[in-house]
């Protein structure tokens, strides 16, 4: 909480409203084996494609739309 009258600037990212696969999720993710799964989806391991990160592993979680 700012004092004595300072402001704090305050950084909000817009809210992502896209569901379901990118048309070039393909490309930019190799996507590996399932490392996780729980009550609405599974978890797969991945690696970065393309840009700055290639090569880089991540993790991509997968939710069907039913749930």
């Amino acid at each position: 909480i700012p004092e004595g009258g300072e402001e704090e600037t305050v950084s909000v990212a817009a809210l992502d409203k896209n569901f379901g696969f990118s048309k070039h999720f393909g490309s930019k993710y190799d996507v590996g084996d399932e490392v996780g799964r729980g009550h609405f989806g599974y978890t797969c391991a991945a690696r970065l494609k393309k840009g700055d990160l290639k090569g880089q592993q991540v993790a991509v979680k997968v939710i069907p739309k039913a749930k």
